[in-house]
């Protein structure tokens, strides 16, 4: 109850629960769980497959490295609106 009395704490809330349904909405976690039946899909074998999910896996974490340094330098509300624009224009272009 004190949470959403608190005008700070509430935008803080909801930012972060709009961000989380952004990143449902990309459909990212969608994407690793079936990378490798998505992989077969495509006509890869099953071993390849699962080694390409694997692969998809490490360049998410990766990326996930990458940010943290990225957000230590260049802050959060730069680069959350760069990700938003980019993953905006992405799901467009589909």
């Amino acid at each position: 109850r004190m949470m959403m009395s608190h005008p700070p704490t509430r935008r803080a809330l909801k930012l972060g629960c709009g961000m989380m349904a952004l990143q449902q909405f990309s459909g990212i976690n969608t994407v690793m769980y079936y990378a490798a039946s998505i992989y077969q899909m495509s006509g890869f074998d099953e071993t390849t497959a699962i080694w390409l999910s694997g692969y998809t896996a490490l360049a998410q974490v990766a990326g996930v490295i990458i940010s943290v340094h990225l957000v230590e330098r260049k802050g959060r509300r730069p680069l959350v609106l760069l990700s938003l624009f980019s993953v905006t224009i992405s799901l467009l272009g589909i």
